[in-house]
């Protein structure tokens, strides 16, 4: 919705955020920086840029033919020009005031958490054995059952154990929409998650991994609690964005897997 009033392309874009200049080809820039200092690498999009774009996007169309397949070369047109801006904002320069919904996010990142976590415990396949056959496994040391019995999440175990029946957890990538609820839940127990995956390590290098998830989780945890708040104080604010630096760089490192929402 934010894309159309914005005049913006979708978030499969090469530059896919509406409130910063990051790109799929330095998302993973470990010493990348926010803000709007010259210094920092991503930058808000101001309004008088945003309708440059646009003008620089409409002279361009002008010049293609319009018999041929052009759709691809308007894309690469404006990731050349560092933007996403297609048309000028439908709502004009309050454009500008567009900010992050914190639900959205708070769901999105706890979603991203336990999907990694669940990937974990399926290359660790001896967890596993198969979910047609789960009445016969340990129930204390199954991961549906903790998210069943101690996580209280009921709905998204059901939602792995039709996910792994049908694919056998190959292929598609598993996918669920976390709710207020859900994320809540989550946080509040995702311990109980990485207890069975550390009991389950058969290395140091694999108890290295889990004690980064536990850690990363803890600060996602602290930090949406803290932007998720109507009156927040300057300290806080400071810690939050040591919180979520800590959660983007941890990614970078240690699971190489950084998305639009971190």
């Amino acid at each position: 919705m934010l894309a159309f009033l914005g005049g913006e392309l979708s978030n499969s874009a090469t530059y896919f955020s509406a409130f910063a200049d990051v790109s799929k080809n330095d998302i993973c820039n470990f010493e990348g920086t926010f803000g709007s200092r010259a210094s920092d690498t991503w930058k808000r999009l101001e309004y008088s840029k945003r309708v440059k774009d646009a003008k620089a996007v409409e002279n361009y169309k002008k010049n293609l033919n319009p018999n041929l397949t052009v759709r691809s070369k308007i894309t690469i047109f404006i990731a050349k020009q560092k933007s996403w801006q297609e048309f000028a904002p439908s709502v004009g320069d309050l454009i500008d005031k567009s900010h992050i919904e914190p639900l959205h996010m708070k769901n999105n990142a706890c979603a991203l958490a336990h999907r990694l976590l669940l990937n974990t415990v399926i290359s660790w396949s001896k967890l596993f054995l198969a979910f047609l056959r789960i009445a016969t496994l340990s129930k204390d040391h199954h991961i549906v059952e903790i998210l069943r019995t101690k996580c209280h999440l009921q709905r998204l175990a059901k939602k792995i154990i039709r996910w792994f029946n049908e694919t056998g957890g190959k292929g598609k990538e598993f996918d669920y929409r976390f709710t207020g609820k859900d994320s809540r839940l989550f946080s509040q127990n995702f311990m109980y998650i990485i207890d069975i995956l550390e009991s389950s390590a058969k290395s140091h290098q694999a108890v290295l991994l889990i004690h980064v998830h536990a850690y990363l989780c803890l600060c996602l945890r602290d930090a949406v609690s803290l932007f998720s708040r109507v009156n927040i104080t300057d300290e806080r604010v400071c810690n939050l964005k040591s919180l979520c630096t800590h959660i983007y760089q941890g990614y970078c490192l240690y699971l190489s897997n950084v998305n639009p929402t971190l």
